[in-house]
């Protein structure tokens, strides 16, 4: 709500609660038909989320950024992957959430292979509903997952409309006619590549396409009468095919498709069937072996997302319920059917229990119709009754959680990008119930939010409540509405919650909260500012005192260096003469030749190395050639021993004005 009160000066209202007049349905469709054009597909009314299908990628789902987006077409199992993208990409990242992770995003390419199927209005639709429950540990990290299935749309393995597609698999397994929609060998290498990360072996995934291979050379089963007018296999090589892919013995198998069996006290008598029956016995065997095929697999997938962690698991439920085609009534030429539904499911007595029972050699074909099936005389189920059952179940599943719905629109028929269709938008709204559910939502009071919340919101505009309230949030709201001038009739103080009646009230009030929000931050930046100024010169000042004390110490230690040079080594000298061959060193490095010949560049070194090397020299000079050599080697050396009247004049001068110099 607090979003929408900010973002309502952009693209439309952003929560149709906050839309005056909130009964007009032409402003509901105008706000819907405004933000649609501007790629907003996502409008609220309270919590409920609307999503208008663009059919187009808007590039708004990212790691960061996980959005999601009811008639057939309008963008549920789409939403629903986004949902899940945004689960998946919220949690943390280890190796063995990673792996969870993975097989819960790949669920999906698996499940709509083998579920989803193009039909007139959605080439991806939904024909069967599916409910997900991904657990989350303590630390909100999801560690596991399980799939419940509803109604799959068996029918249509035998037979679909005019311009409609049977179920994915089929296309992307056969390699058959492409449709510009749809990419089947794509498809077909991710589901593979899915099938790998939820641990399906190569045992299983051939026995699984078998069965699959398997429906498809059923439909290619024909039948001829003979001279009484039963039904015969018109070729046996598709039978041949079918007991190789289903492990069944060729003879069984062509009996099952042509003949019953009748049980009659202990004895059994088969029973030839017409053309007609034998068609419809052919059609529920596929059917029966793709249905219990496709809860095989969602069986499969659940053991892979199965947590083995038995301790209790925070839940979220993720729900995405297939849309309808529009249903056109047409006169249905009632028939007694009972012997085709006896034949069928009766148990014991069908010709599918004939065909698989403890014969087949394909695993999965065991597993979905095991040969312990309940001796019962009890009528099967019809399927308004398993539909019934189904949404039973569900209705309990859903009781136990805190919903929160997302309702899809469809634009426009054509699935065209950028279009919007009022008829088609109108017709939804109404059959959906928005208009009714906004009336609700609003139901006198445009605005409710618990004391805190809105307290915490709007603080700044009294001063008696801010910066900090100390008393009951009540109380703190109650003060703060009559500072802000509100009439008796805009708003009620409830138990928990205020009620504001009038989205203008509100919008005035965010209004006022947006300006003083301004003002509090041109303050606090001034506050920051001239603290953090403070701050910085106080340090600058402290640095230049101690910068003066250290140059002090550093004098009169330099001081105390130099009139102690010549004495033994101690702190003082040592830290003197450092410094002296340190900046010698440094004189050097400054003026150095320009190249290695070029002796005037040089620095001139001190005199007293000058010094030391003509005593060198000397040494060198009178070493072993004069006898009292050893005697005078201990006296000072003396530069020279010429008096200073035998000195030539300049070079006295010179000798005169010479003084040691330190470097």
């Amino acid at each position: 709500m607090e979003g929408a009160l900010t973002a309502r000066d952009r693209v439309g209202i952003q929560d149709f609660v906050l839309l005056d007049p909130y009964t007009s349905e032409s402003a509901f469709l105008n706000n819907l038909r405004k933000r649609f054009n501007e790629n907003l597909i996502y409008t609220y009314i309270g919590t409920l989320l609307v999503s208008v299908n663009p059919y187009k990628e808007l590039g708004i789902y990212s790691t960061k950024q996980m959005d999601t987006y009811m008639g057939s077409g309008a963008g549920k199992t789409e939403a629903s992957k986004k949902i899940l993208q945004f689960y998946a990409a919220s949690c943390p990242r280890t190796r063995l959430l990673d792996n969870v992770r993975d097989r819960l995003l790949l669920s999906n390419p698996v499940l709509e292979a083998f579920g989803n199927a193009k039909t007139l209005k959605n080439d991806n639709s939904s024909r069967f509903g599916k409910y997900m429950d991904i657990q989350f540990d303590f630390q909100g990290e999801a560690v596991g997952g399980h799939i419940l299935s509803y109604l799959l749309e068996k029918s249509r393995v035998v037979h679909q409309n005019h311009g409609e597609r049977n179920f994915h698999i089929f296309y992307q397994l056969g390699e058959c006619a492409k449709v510009s929609s749809i990419n089947d060998k794509n498809d077909w290498k991710t589901v593979q590549k899915a099938l790998a990360v939820i641990d399906f072996s190569e045992t299983d995934i051939e026995s699984l396409f078998g069965i699959i291979a398997s429906v498809l050379h059923l439909g290619n089963v024909r039948f001829d009468a003979d001279a009484r007018g039963y039904a015969t296999l018109s070729n046996g090589s598709e039978v041949h095919w079918l007991s190789q892919l289903l492990g069944i013995r060729a003879q069984v198998l062509q009996e099952g498709l042509t003949h019953r069996k009748i049980e009659a006290r202990e004895e059994q008598v088969l029973s030839p069937f017409t053309i007609d029956h034998a068609v419809y016995a052919r059609d529920a065997l596929a059917k029966a072996v793709y249905g219990r095929t496709f809860t095989w697999l969602v069986n499969k997938i659940n053991e892979s997302l199965a947590n083995k962690d038995s301790t209790r698991k925070t839940v979220i439920g993720l729900l995405d319920i297939y849309g309808f085609e529009v249903f056109h009534w047409e006169t249905v030429p009632y028939f007694n059917n009972k012997i085709i539904c006896d034949l069928v499911e009766e148990k014991h007595r069908g010709i599918i229990s004939v065909l698989v029972m403890r014969q087949s050699k394909n695993f999965i074909v065991k597993q979905c119709f095991p040969s312990t099936e309940p001796d019962t005389k009890k009528r099967p189920e019809t399927v308004a009754t398993q539909f019934k059952s189904s949404l039973a179940g569900l209705a309990d599943i859903l009781m136990a959680k805190e919903p929160w719905y997302v309702r899809c629109l469809k634009p426009n028929d054509g699935k065209q990008p950028g279009r919007f269709d009022d008829v088609l938008v109108r017709h939804q709204v109404k059959y959906l119930g928005l208009m009714e559910h906004l009336r609700v939502r609003r139901a006198g009071f445009a605005y409710r939010r618990r004391f805190e919340v809105f307290l915490q919101r709007y603080k700044p505009l009294c001063p008696d409540t801010w910066p900090n309230w100390k008393g009951p949030p009540a109380e703190g709201v109650e003060r703060l509405v009559k500072h802000l001038g509100y009439a008796p009739d805009e708003y009620k103080m409830g138990k928990t919650k205020i009620f504001i009646r009038h989205a203008r009230t509100l919008f005035a009030t965010e209004d006022a909260y947006e300006v003083c929000k301004h003002k509090l931050a041109t303050r606090i930046q001034a506050k920051y500012k001239g603290y953090r100024g403070k701050g910085q010169f106080q340090k600058q000042r402290e640095a230049g005192a101690k910068g003066e004390r250290e140059e002090s110490l550093g004098r009169e230690g330099h001081k105390e260096g130099f009139m102690t040079r010549n004495q033994p080594a101690c702190v003082d000298n040592s830290e003197y003469l450092a410094f002296v061959r340190q900046n010698y060193l440094t004189r050097l490095k400054d003026n150095l030749p320009k190249t290695v010949l070029d002796k005037n560049t040089w620095l001139t070194p001190p005199p007293i190395m000058v010094e030391l090397q003509l005593k060198g020299v000397a040494s060198d000079l009178f070493k072993g050639k004069k006898e009292n050599y050893p005697q005078s080697v201990p006296r000072p050396f003396v530069d020279t021993r010429i008096g200073e009247q035998d000195i030539n004049m300049k070079v006295l001068q010179m000798i005169r004005h010479e003084r040691i110099k330190v470097s």
